[in-house]
């Protein structure tokens, strides 16, 4: 109840649809693989899937965007959303059924084992045995908790030296505000290493003649006004200009 978009309605209902629409595992569709916590979707579908107007939708899915809770990936065709940290929203029940099985193969006794209470099912999914997931809900974070967004994020950010700037500075931004999610933060230096040129293009994306990062992630050139697919082919030539209609480069 903590979770900042627990009281609006429309983007806590659309993250729960996110959540119970994803691949539990990867799955192939058409010529590309979609992972497991993702699937493939475009906006009227998951407009009618979810109850919600297609605006509604949009507005949910930034909101998401801007806190790490999910990624959306948009081509010509249809959009790939995925729930970041998807583990960390499944049932340990399994894991816990195969513990047991192993116990009694080993001869030990089982007959008295007591239930898993909610109580402790709760500690157990808070606990240490999530396993080198960072936990949100820890503040301050840890180095690790840091460490793991990071790899996550891909954004070549020093974890030591954001701990140790904002341990420093008592865990405010530059107006002196305390900080109440840590990884807006990591969001902000994200935006202002991509701004300076800091942080190269995701592993993967290469960059043609006149080709950029832009500060929210995305991959443009010229005046930045259009958007071009990360997983497009380099441009060519300044000749040429994106056409995403036909999802490919063409000369002018």
């Amino acid at each position: 109840m903590s979770w900042r978009w627990f009281t609006d309605v429309n983007t806590s209902h659309f993250f729960l649809y996110c959540l119970f629409t994803a691949n539990w595992e990867d799955k192939d569709w058409r010529t590309i693989k979609i992972p497991k916590g993702s699937f493939v979707s475009s906006l009227k579908k998951m407009a009618e899937g979810s109850g919600l107007t297609q605006q509604e939708v949009r507005t949910a899915i930034k909101k998401l965007e801007s806190t790490g809770e999910i990624q959306k990936k948009s081509t010509n065709g249809f959009t790939i959303i995925s729930v970041c940290n998807y583990a960390i929203y499944q049932d340990t029940q399994e894991q816990q059924q195969q513990t047991s099985n192993k116990r009694a193969t080993n001869g030990q006794q089982t007959n008295n084992k007591r239930a898993t209470t909610t109580k402790e099912y709760k500690e157990y999914k808070e606990g240490e045995e999530i396993n080198n997931i960072y936990n949100p809900l820890v503040f301050p974070p840890s180095l690790d908790d840091i460490a793991a967004f990071c790899r996550m994020r891909n954004n070549y950010i020093d974890p030591e030296r954001f701990l140790k700037w904002y341990t420093n500075n008592g865990w405010t931004d530059n107006k002196k505000k305390p900080i109440s999610d840590w990884r807006n933060a990591i969001y902000n230096w994200e935006k202002r290493d991509r701004a300076d040129g800091k942080i190269p293009p995701p592993p993967g994306v290469r960059l043609g003649l006149g080709e950029f990062m832009k500060p929210d992630g995305t991959r443009s050139y010229g005046d930045g006004r259009v958007s071009v697919p990360l997983d497009a082919p380099p441009r060519p030539s300044p000749s040429y200009f994106w056409l995403a209609s036909s999802n490919c480069w063409m000369i002018d």
